[in-house]
């Protein structure tokens, strides 16, 4: 509720430990546009929310190239690449 106020929200991930299956204290959010993002992260990074302070990281887009997805090298053949 506290980040839809920003503007659409297109995806929630809160990660949960297997283990005691309680929430692990982070997630991500993705916004449909980043302009919300951007308006969320200067107006909520620090603020103190369920007395705990959020603390903000703005996410990057990945970045595939052409050899991350040819299946014939191995590990040892991208290493040699690098």
């Amino acid at each position: 509720e506290l980040f839809a106020t920003y503007g659409p929200i297109s995806e929630i991930n809160m990660p949960i430990d297997a283990i005691t299956r309680k929430l692990k204290g982070f997630g991500f959010i993705t916004f449909l546009m980043p302009e919300h993002a951007v308006k969320a992260y200067t107006e909520l990074d620090g603020k103190i929310v369920h007395g705990r302070m959020l603390h903000l990281l703005p996410g990057k887009a990945k970045v595939e190239t052409e050899d991350s997805n040819a299946e014939s090298t191995n590990y040892k053949q991208k290493k040699l690449q690098n």
